[in-house]
């Protein structure tokens, strides 16, 4: 794997975490305040078609 491959590899991965640190505040509060996230209907669907 060549460096240029490694180091853009390693910059999505970070962009990623600080994506994740960044939103994580944002979902929180939408939690809080009731109101529905996408990630929240994606694991109520997933829910369903275990049970």
């Amino acid at each position: 794997m060549g460096r240029l491959t490694r180091l853009s590899m390693l910059f999505a991965y970070q962009l990623t975490v600080l994506a994740g640190l960044a939103f994580m505040p944002v979902a929180l509060v939408a939690k809080r305040l009731g109101l529905p996230t996408p990630s929240g209907r994606l694991f109520e669907r997933m829910n369903k078609r275990l049970s």
